[in-house]
């Protein structure tokens, strides 16, 4: 199947969202990225589902930074349809950290495994699953 043009878009926007959102620490912005059951997982294992808890860990890893910058990077996005309304998408991801006014550090590089589903109210994750190549 073939993701029109429009599809394309609002997905690689859903992306950009999700970065700006996490790095800002706007916890429903954030949450509202997922599907209302979407779920987080690390490595094939879930560590967070539903959209109440990610906003929970998005506020408490917000206060946690205590002032640092955050930078999420995705690069080699690939998106392919799978059915009508899901996308399978894969990504690296770099996480860079900081505080201001300090050189920006590599802090994560993994790549992500998405699936990503049309909704009522757009295209969200209903499943992102990290693998981690490197974590400090």
């Amino acid at each position: 199947m073939q993701l029109t043009g429009d599809e394309y878009a609002e997905v690689m926007t859903l992306y950009s969202t999700y970065n700006h959102s996490s790095d800002t620490g706007d916890p429903a912005h954030f949450a509202a990225c997922f599907t209302e059951d979407g779920a987080m997982k690390i490595n094939g294992k879930e560590v967070r589902a539903g959209r109440a808890n990610h906003e929970s860990f998005k506020r408490d890893e917000q206060a946690g930074r205590r002032g640092r910058h955050r930078r999420h990077w995705c690069g080699s996005i690939e998106l392919r349809k799978v059915a009508e309304a899901t996308i399978h998408g894969r990504c690296y991801l770099r996480v860079f950290e900081s505080s201001p006014g300090e050189e920006p550090k590599l802090s994560v590089a993994g790549v992500y495994e998405d699936v990503v589903v049309r909704v009522k109210d757009g295209w969200r994750f209903q499943v992102r699953d990290l693998a981690f190549d490197f974590q400090r």
